[in-house]
């Protein structure tokens, strides 16, 4: 009786690690926002009203974004067959202010858009 063997063996050869590092200085996310004033919305000459008794005439916010920095980093360990990689993206867990979300102009809502939190993963990798 003949016996086949399959064996599958990987060597790893290859070793890569790298990273990247950004930084955003403070600035506005339309020429509008250099407006003078533009902080300052006036919430009682909306017509009707917007949520129940206010509690204020006027809300404030500043349309400066702040600056941030982010740094990701992935590590990995391969073959010519195989490779696995190990990211790890935001590693700080910075919350930068990307933008100035409006809707309506400055009439209904006034926000920041975000970027991702901190995250982790995995990516494999297989040539046939």
């Amino acid at each position: 009786m003949a016996r086949s063997r399959i064996r599958c063996r990987f060597a790893f050869s290859r070793v890569s690690v790298s990273g990247s590092f950004q930084y955003i200085g403070s600035r506005y996310t339309q020429i509008d926002d250099l407006t003078p004033g533009i902080g300052t919305v006036n919430i009682a000459s909306f017509p009707g009203t917007i949520g129940g008794p206010l509690t204020q005439n006027t809300f404030t916010f500043n349309p400066l974004l702040p600056a941030y920095s982010l740094f990701n980093i992935r590590l990995g360990v391969g073959a010519v067959e195989l490779g696995r990689s190990g990211v790890h993206h935001n590693v700080t867990d910075e919350r930068a202010l990307l933008a100035l979300d409006r809707e309506r102009g400055l009439r209904a809502r006034v926000g920041y858009l975000t970027n991702q939190p901190r995250t982790l993963g995995v990516s494999l990798r297989f040539n046939y």
